[in-house]
């Protein structure tokens, strides 16, 4: 693919749209497309505060740039833009982001984080004491020569490690920084910086109106001197003016205090709103908003929260993005999380409940930022153009409900309503507020499902009066999941009186799949591309992996039913190597989805870990591809699949079919990227096999080797008994639903040494006349058929009543 050979392209891609600089910046800069991880690491840099010419010398200073085209460009570019004075060959800066490389099973690429550090913070390392002086000052004379004990040695490999151990203590210890956390740093170190580059963020903004604090008051005079004191203490100038909207208290000690301080200067403007009558939370709210200066952004409190450092600018930052609403992260006093978010009750359909509830202050997903159905007026940020065009609350409502309608109407204007998980309020809240209702709350109840029951049916027939499925993909690449979406795709297509299907998808149309059906496939250039698309369709829409949840949930709020087709859950990805992406797909896991699950460790998994009802519809085999034929098996061959995702564990099969291979074994290796696979003349590779193609491989070969840390099922192990080819396979968790050693597969340690001498001690057509029976038997439940039947009933039964909000099925 094209590269460039001079700095005209790479100036350019500093006027690229911003949805397309990335993409453009790999082609213009490596001459690839990216990769699913260099996507993630540098889209997580602009969100982090990187500015695009920093994240292009980052790219120029990788060790895929260095060679002798590109460097002198990266010199010219570097200087241009005074991204460092000067880049000599032979520093240790160079040494470690230019020729510097870790071992198969590193996972993560420390040498690019670290060169990124540098040029962010603009500096050269012409030597290690140099760049710990540069980034941290003067530190302990043994801390320097941890450091100076590898400078001259070969061994980069502890230069760079003790370089991090204490780069990473120190930035852990720095937690209000904004210096982007490690990978692999705890939950709450993200946090902290997502606190911190908000605050960034609302002090930078080129827009900012003034916020008023608007908060409705009746006889609470001791809760609301605390909520005031916090906003004194956490404005941080950003509060303007507060606004208290009194209901007609009785209470003779609150009165004193509101004329207190009416007559006090309390740092911040005061303004006392009296009612003769008392008429309740939504008027009691919209007197406040009514009273508040014009053009202002509104933060709703209840007179019983309290604001910590951060309450303010995090949610000002995200609503004056975004638009809309925000609503904050509430505690209980026992720092047990309140709302995270509002979804409609799992179990009591006509009520709402709250996201996270009950869980501990820092649960992880709780954490992070994401759209929800509504959030609780307690802390409300509303921005003034959302006022203008929303309007005040409903004054109809008794008590209760009046926060939701808000938010559905914030909806209803193509707004978003957004819950920032880096905004944390206090909530001077019973627990156990609101067990039993009173007739207010009924009244309320009541008038809301009369306003507002037509929101939550939807209408999921297009205008041939079929039911519209649309299946979202990320990416159509060979694998075990996305056959599973295709068969299933392909089966309801074939329904044809009934049923059009689509895929949507960031990849073009599979090559390696058959599709026998009339599946419309549909191509698009990013997700929000496609979100826009599919924002006004009538449509089931089914979520196939964590990034495109979201997208299906946004474009689901206001037409159709979200659908999440689940085979994993998605944190396993992540955990351990990349705690930000581990968040996100850990939050992106909404409430309002109907969850489709493939496996019963799957539906147990979604029940015990976020406790969502899920369909369990199975899995088969596609024995009418996969069965026995009458090809002749070569004598000591293994296949395996060359895999580069680190939790199938493929550097361990690597080494294990090295050594067999040493031994005379005849290995072929299938899968998309031959560079996973060692070059030796008993070994081959196979390129994105097809299905015919993949059959033959299974009966030509004797073992199928398959050393997963962690798969969701694992299918591939299954089509390979299917085709007389013996699994050698790792205990990986999904696949315990299945393996049973030595009465349907071999069971093996993760072992190199483990592995090796267990298959050269199998006999194999002794081994597998002992194990076809358990085969057949295992075979048996896997079974399309079944699969079908229970995926067309659920289907049917969301058609014949959409809901949104109602999951189970």
């Amino acid at each position: 693919m094209h590269r460039t050979n001079n700095t005209t392209e790479i100036d350019n891609l500093l006027l690229s749209p911003p949805n397309e600089f990335i993409e453009k910046a790999y082609l213009v800069i490596l001459g690839r497309h990216p990769d699913k991880q260099g996507l993630i690491h540098y889209a997580f840099k602009l969100q982090s505060g990187f500015n695009r010419i920093q994240i292009i010398g980052d790219m120029l200073c990788s060790k895929e740039a260095n060679n002798a085209e590109l460097i002198g460009n990266a010199k010219t570019f570097i200087k241009k833009y005074k991204i460092i004075k000067k880049l000599p060959k032979g520093t240790l800066k160079w040494r470690l982001i230019s020729n510097f490389s870790f071992s198969d099973d590193e996972k993560f690429d420390w040498s690019n984080w670290l060169g990124s550090i540098l040029i962010q913070k603009k500096t050269i390392a012409s030597s290690s004491e140099k760049v710990i002086r540069t980034f941290f000052g003067h530190e302990e004379l043994e801390t320097l020569n941890e450091i100076n004990s590898h400078i001259n040695s070969e061994d980069l490999n502890e230069v760079l490690i003790s370089f991090l151990r204490i780069t990473e203590k120190k930035l852990n210890s720095t937690t209000k920084s904004l210096a982007t956390p490690l990978p692999s740093a705890p939950p709450i170190h993200f946090l902290n910086h997502s606190q911190a580059h908000l605050k960034h963020v609302t002090d930078t903004l080129e827009y900012r109106p003034k916020i008023s604090a608007v908060i409705p008051s009746y006889n609470d005079y001791e809760v609301l001197e605390n909520c005031i004191n916090s906003i004194l203490k956490y404005s941080n100038n950003l509060i303007s003016e507060i606004v208290i909207s009194d209901d007609c208290s009785t209470n003779q000690l609150h009165k004193d205090y509101l004329e207190t301080i009416a007559s006090k200067d309390m740092g911040i403007p005061i303004t006392i709103i009296r009612s003769k009558i008392n008429k309740g939370f939504s008027a009691n709210v919209n007197r406040g908003l009514r009273a508040a200066k014009s053009g202002s952004d509104i933060l709703l409190l209840n007179s019983d929260t309290e604001l910590t450092e951060f309450s303010i600018s995090s949610l000002c930052a995200v609503a004056r993005m975004n638009g809309g609403v925000a609503g904050a992260r509430l505690l209980y006093p026992n720092n047990k999380i309140q709302h995270a978010g509002g979804f409609r009750n799992f179990n009591a359909p006509d009520w709402f409940e709250h996201r996270n509830r009950m869980q501990d202050r820092y649960h992880p997903p709780a954490l992070m930022n994401y759209n929800a159905l509504y959030c609780t007026a307690a802390a409300l940020y509303i921005t003034n153009e959302t006022l203008k065009a929303v309007g005040h609350f409903d004054e109809n409502f008794e008590m209760g409900f009046e926060d939701v309608d808000y938010c559905l109407r914030v909806w209803n204007e193509n707004l978003p309503v957004t819950y920032v998980g880096a905004s944390e309020i206090y909530h001077h809240e019973s627990i156990t507020r609101g067990k039993n209702p009173g007739k207010r709350e009924i009244n309320s109840q009541n008038f809301f499902w009369e306003k507002q029951g037509k929101f939550f049916k939807r209408k999921v027939t297009n205008s041939q009066k079929k039911v519209s499925i649309i299946f979202v993909t990320k990416d159509t690449g060979v694998g075990g999941g996305h056959r599973v979406i295709f068969r299933f795709a392909d089966f309801l297509a074939g329904q044809s009186d009934r049923y059009s299907v689509q895929i949507w998808s960031l990849a073009s149309k599979p090559d390696w799949f058959q599709f026998n059906n009339d599946v419309k496939f549909s191509q698009f250039n990013n997700f929000a591309e496609l979100q826009q698309e599919l924002y006004p369709l009538n449509s089931i829409k089914i979520a196939t992996w964590w990034e495109t949840a979201e997208h299906v949930w946004r474009s689901s709020i206001l037409r159709g039913i979200p659908v999440w087709l689940s085979l994993d859950i998605e944190t396993s990805y992540y955990k351990g190597r990349d705690t930000f992406n581990e968040l996100r797909a850990w939050s992106s896991y909404a409430p309002d989805f109907t969850y489709i699950s493939c496996y019963k460790w799957l539906s147990e998994a979604l029940a015990t870990d976020f406790y969502y009802h899920s369909k369990y519809v199975g899995l088969g085999v596609d024995k009418d591809i996969f069965y026995r034929t009458k090809s002749k098996k070569i004598n000591n061959s293994v296949l395996v699949c060359a895999r580069g995702e680190p939790l199938k564990g493929y550097p361990l099969s690597k080494s294990i079919i090295q050594n067999l291979a040493d031994q005379g074994y005849k290995i072929t290796a299938y899968g998309v990227d031959p560079t996973l696979v060692p070059e030796h003349i008993n070994i081959h590779f196979k390129h994105k096999p097809g299905n015919e193609e993949l059959r033959e491989l299974y009966n030509t070969h004797q073992f199928f080797l398959q050393t997963s840390i962690h798969e969701g099922l694992s299918l591939p192990p299954l089509e390979a008994m299917a085709c007389g080819c013996i699994a050698v396979i790792t205990d990986a968790f999904g696949n315990r639903e299945y393996i049973k050693d030595r009465e349907n597969c071999i069971l093996i340690q993760r072992s190199i040494e483990d592995a090796v001498s267990t298959i050269r001690s199998i006999d194999y057509e002794t081994t597998y006349s002992k194990l076809k029976p358990g085969i057949e038997n295992t075979l048996r439940h896997y079974d399309w058929e079944a699969c079908y039947k229970r995926l067309d009933d659920l289907i049917l039964n969301i058609s014949e009543e959409p809901t949104f909000g109602i999951t189970k099925y």
